[in-house]
């Protein structure tokens, strides 16, 4: 997921931190890049380069544009998930989601209204197996300010790796086209 992102951004905003393993990721890359996150609970993140919000960031207000948002946004109820991507779409100039993949195929519309607000560049297409616990199937959408007109998608096998899915292959970049 962390590999998407070609050149390091100054400012990212997370609007969920939870845990902050999406920016302990990226700060493994980046580590000079600094980062606004919101939660509604505390986080167990500390660090100088880490600006955080106890709030919930549909009530926040954002007067500033982040050269990156680095998101997995709370889909419990799935209105929610869909409110904060509403609010995050309209402020980003990059926004790498992790998603459910319900959220592109469950309705007609909402694929068509996106397409129109952000370039839809990649989407990724994870296993059930990536989220411990978890039956809901997921996906990686990586998208910038525009309009989409070319997609790259990517499935990721899960026989591939028989045992466990192994989160570097997102890390390092490795796809397996279907």
């Amino acid at each position: 997921m962390v590999n998407l992102i070609k050149e390091e951004p100054k400012l990212v905003l997370e609007p969920s931190i939870g845990e902050g393993n999406l920016v302990k990721a990226l700060w493994q890359k980046y580590p000079n890049t600094k980062v606004i996150a919101y939660d509604i609970e505390e986080t167990p993140l500390k660090d100088d380069r880490l600006i955080f919000i106890k709030q919930d960031f549909l009530e926040a207000k954002i007067d500033y544009k982040p050269d990156l948002i680095l998101s997995n946004p709370p889909f419990t109820p799935m209105t929610i998930g869909y409110d904060f991507f509403d609010k995050l779409v309209n402020i980003q100039q990059r926004g790498i989601y992790i998603l459910p993949y319900l959220f592109l195929i469950n309705s007609n519309s909402r694929p068509k209204k996106y397409s129109k607000t952000i370039q839809i560049k990649n989407i990724i297409n994870l296993p059930r197996s990536v989220f411990k616990n978890s039956r809901i199937q997921t996906c990686i959408l990586d998208t910038y300010e525009g309009s989409t007109d070319v997609i790259n998608y990517k499935w990721y096998e899960p026989e591939v790796y028989k045992s466990r899915w192994n989160w570097n292959l997102i890390w390092k970049g490795e796809s397996y086209e279907r």
